[in-house]
């Protein structure tokens, strides 16, 4: 796309905070429903995800194997390194069997089963695309049902957690299908500002509304289609309609905001945020299990409470990620202009 959407950068950081406010479960708070109010996290990175494939797939005309190798190595690369760092630091030496078993089993740290549901969802991609640009959507709609239903109950991938452990990531699939179908007409049409601040104010009454709902009935939404039943993940359709809810609501808000104002340079700051939200995914658990402990031993700090707790947690994961992220692709740099 010609100009930049903040939007999707936005949706991203706010993902990024729900997948922070999951682990600090039992850390942070205690409240079951704050928990179940975070779990919309993955299945709104799988949506826009979808979204933004359709796009690059869009304005893509080289060779398909060479976007699916740059695609993956993307995320791959970082994911070796985080996996080696997480070891080391876990056993506290250097044990190569142990890496590569981390790194084949996708559990040097807990979250990251999502690298291998996201592998999975990248090499199907091309197909999903096709489908989609072909004028297909409803065909290509029945047969992913079909295939997530069948994959989310009948599919098991080295008994890796959620959708990493199921083929094609279960009702994953499902997610990022809708995701492409959006970004396809998201694509192509614009709003005037009156139009989307409608749009937005509807959307987010129906998210409040939708967050109060699953956090008090949970599994209400899921009769409405049975067979995805009242999974978290892979998510339920319940939590798929939350994270839907969640991105239409941020991509109204942009179309809302004046251009100039002082809200749009919130959402641009907010927006900046969310384009390291990879790396504030692969280490947030390095800081929060092993680097803050320490910290809190180390100098003899007594427990914290509260609000106060929860900003020193969260700015410690946050800005120690982008820490991370500075040093290793300052270091990769480095290395890669040695080598040369």
């Amino acid at each position: 796309m010609k100009n930049r959407v903040y939007w999707v950068d936005v949706a991203k950081l706010f993902a990024i905070i729900a997948v922070m406010v999951d682990h600090t479960n039992g850390v942070l708070y205690s409240d079951v429903r704050v928990a179940f109010l975070s779990y919309y996290s993955v299945s709104l990175f799988i949506f826009l995800m979808g979204v933004t494939s359709y796009w690059s797939y869009l304005s893509y005309n080289g060779s398909m194997l060479v976007k699916l190798r740059t695609s993956c190595l993307k995320i791959y690369r970082p994911y070796i390194v985080a996996s080696i760092i997480y070891n080391v630091i876990s056993y506290k030496k250097f044990d190569f069997l142990s890496i590569i078993s981390h790194i084949v089993y996708f559990n040097a740290s807990g979250p990251f089963y999502y690298v291998l549901l996201y592998l999975q969802l990248i090499i199907i991609m091309p197909i999903l695309y096709y489908v989609i640009d072909n004028h297909c959507e409803l065909q290509g709609f029945a047969a992913v049902l079909i295939i997530s239903e069948f994959t989310n109950k009948y599919s098991n991938i080295l008994d890796i957690y959620g959708g990493g452990g199921k083929l094609f990531g279960g009702t994953y699939l499902f997610v990022v299908y809708i995701g492409m179908v959006c970004g396809k007409y998201l694509y192509r049409n614009t709003f005037n500002s009156n139009m989307a601040f409608a749009f937005f104010a509807f959307s987010f009454i129906m998210t409040i509304f939708w967050a109060y709902l699953i956090s008090n009935s949970k599994a209400f939404a899921d009769l409405i289609y049975p067979p995805f039943e009242t999974g978290i993940n892979p998510p339920s359709i319940s939590l798929i309609v939350y994270a839907i809810l969640i991105a239409s609501t941020l991509f109204f808000l942009e179309g809302a905001l004046k251009p100039d104002g002082i809200l749009m340079f919130i959402f641009i700051v907010l927006a900046w945020l969310g384009r390291h939200t990879l790396y504030i995914f692969l280490y947030h658990r390095l800081i929060l299990d092993f680097l803050i402990p320490t910290l809190v031993t180390a100098f003899n700090i007594g427990l914290l409470h509260g609000c106060f707790a929860r900003i020193v947690y969260f700015f410690s994961m946050m800005c120690g990620s982008l820490l991370f992220e500075y040093v290793i692709e300052k270091t990769h740099f480095m290395l890669r202009e040695l080598y040369k």
